[in-house]
This record gives C-alpha cells, structure tokens and sequence, in this order.
C-alpha cells in the first residue's frame, strides 16, 4: 500500500509537472515597472549571482538578499577558489586544514578597478541600499565564516550598519531557500532545496528590502500569472552556449497591468533551476512556485522574475556563473552574457 502510494505520489507529480512545462511559452510583456526600484535575491550560485547584478547594476537597484553566498568576485575567476575559498572557507592538504577565508577588503579594492574601467556601476550607489544576509547554522555547503565576509564587504562599500540584516546564528537551517511550509527538513542541505524552517524567508527579504509589506495573498495565482516566457530573446546567441534556459518564469501581479510595480529578480541555486531537477522527488517549480515569493507580491505591486540556468559541459551542476566556467573574462561585469540577459528581461519589464 505504502509503495502503491508513492507510485501514485510521483506520477501525480510528473504528470502536473509536465503539464505546466508544456504550456506556450510567450514573450515577457512590458509593464511599465518601475525600475528603479529593482531588487534581487538568491540561494548559493544564486546568491552570488545576485550580489554580481547587485554591484555591476547598482543605478536600478535598492536592495539585494543573499541566503549562502560569498562576496563579490571572489572566485576571481578559478572554479578551486570558488569551491575552497568562497564555500568552504580553506582546504585539507596532507591531512591539515588550511584556513583560506575571502579577503572583503581587497575584493572591494577590486570592485574599483572595475568602476574606474566602466565595467560596472558606480559603487556609491550601493551605500544607500538595504542588504539582507542569512547563513543557517546545519549549512554544510557555504559556510559561516564565508558568509560573514559578505556581511563586511558591504560594510566597506558604505552600508551602514541599520541597512543590513544579518541573520547570523537564528535558525539551525541547511543550505536552501527558507519557507514556512517547504518540503524539506529545516537542516537539509539536499533535495529541492526548498526547506520547511517555519521562517518566511522570502518575507524577511522583501521587507527589509522594501519596508512594511501588505498582507500576503493566500492564492496568489488568483490575482496573478506565471508566465512561462523565451528566455532568449534577451541574449546574444543560444541560450545552451551561456548555460541557461531557453525559457524562464516570472510571476505577474493583475495589478501590474494597471498600476506601476517593483521588480524583485529572485535567483536559484545549483541544481535548482527547472531543468535540472528530479522530475516527481524534486519538482522544478520548486522556486517559482513554492519558495514563497509570489504570496507577497499581488497585494505589495511587485513582479517576480525568475530567470533560469541549466547544466552544461562546463557547469555540469547548473549553476549561475560565478567563477567564469563560461570563459569570457568578465562573468562579474554588466557586459557578462548571463548578466546582461538578466538586465534585459528587467529592462523589458520597466518598458
């Protein structure tokens, strides 16, 4: 009986599943946002990602919400640093550990350079944005120390100490989005990556980003869309050549077609994205649906935009890129393929 139940449990999943990723994709609309009121959140390659769109767009954005991430460029480009340095915080070597933490004041240091070559925006625009940092305490991905190095760069670039909300040492979580209702354990780093911590995560950053939020909406999808948009309209050439998906997800509040709204780009972590989860265990609308973003969006005038990755030869977990396994030299920069794919979507929205 109980594995009858499962059988049915998984084709029932597959079934719903399949059923959304063969609805039309169309183009995302234009809806007159206002986009100088963008902001961005990730998990892990989605949070560094975010803190990349954070500080190379920082005209449009007001805030940024990192749950495990690192500082700003610092894989600086090598996939070992991006592993040792930027996740685990050091490295075993003949049996001893070597602590090898980021450097925030030098990574800062060459945020500048950056600025001074064009490549990014200007780093003033940062100081006046709300910052929201998490780290759980069962993370066995991205650790503590690594994430504390994150919460001193923006101190650096000028954040003051109000504008950014640590969530340090709060909640025994694992390594995933935080949810009141998720599917998995609080501690799990594994599966969906969608975690039941009875903590609103999503709220935590939208509120701290924007301020007091409106009630949420219990059906949100009776007063809004997901659309299932082509992802590469924004890009320059095919979307497997950049590892991403040829289509993405965004979440459209009825309001929006009426009334001006704010952008939140929410970003998902390594194997994460729709196409590069289990089909049934772990479903892909595990982000654009269930991370608990899109209850707060309808009665708050925000759109959800959720841009999808995929696997590739060279980024074989489906992860945003954060350490150039694309090749181009500039994966931190506004001109960075996945980066600018992003900013059009965002610019197509505001238009």
């Amino acid at each position: 009986m109980k594995v009858t139940s499962i059988v049915v449990s998984v084709f029932l999943s597959i079934t719903l599943f399949s059923s959304f990723s063969n609805a039309e994709t169309v183009s995302l609309p234009s809806k007159k946002a206002d986009i100088q009121q963008t902001s961005v959140s990730g998990l892990s390659s989605g949070a560094m990602m975010a803190q990349q769109l954070h500080v190379a767009y920082s005209d449009i954005m007001v805030g940024v919400g990192v749950v495990a991430g690192a500082p700003y460029y610092c894989a600086e480009g090598s996939s070992f640093k991006s592993i040792q340095r930027c996740m685990s915080g050091g490295f075993w070597w003949w049996g001893w550990w070597y602590k090898d933490l980021p450097d925030s004041e030098y990574l800062y240091g060459k945020a500048k350079e950056f600025e001074a070559s064009g490549e990014i925006d200007k780093l003033s625009n940062i100081a006046n944005d709300k910052i929201y940092v998490f780290t759980g305490d069962a993370d066995n991905v991205v650790k503590t120390p690594v994430m504390d190095a994150v919460d001193e760069w923006y101190k650096i670039a000028g954040v003051p100490q109000e504008s950014i909300k640590y969530e340090r040492d709060r909640i025994y979580a694992g390594h995933a989005f935080m949810t009141e209702d998720g599917d998995g354990s609080c501690s799990n780093s594994y599966g969906a990556y969608v975690n039941d911590c009875d903590y609103d995560g999503a709220k935590a950053v939208l509120e701290h980003i924007y301020g007091p939020l409106n009630a949420a909406e219990a059906e949100p999808e009776a007063v809004g869309v997901i659309v299932k948009f082509d992802q590469e309209e924004f890009m320059t050439g095919d979307a497997a050549s950049i590892s991403m998906d040829d289509t993405g997800y965004a979440y459209i509040p009825d309001v929006c077609s009426t009334e001006s709204c704010k952008i939140h780009v929410v970003l998902h972590g390594c194997s994460q994205g729709e196409s590069n989860l289990i089909l049934g265990f772990n479903p892909g609308d595990s982000v654009y649906r269930k991370a608990g973003y899109n209850k707060w969006a309808a009665s708050n005038k925000m759109i959800m935009l959720y841009p999808q990755a995929i696997s590739s030869f060279s980024n074989t977990m489906g992860c945003w890129d954060w350490w150039d396994y694309n090749g181009t030299g500039n994966y931190y920069a506004k001109e960075a393929p996945q980066m600018k794919a992003i900013y059009n979507m965002i610019n197509k929205l505001a238009q």
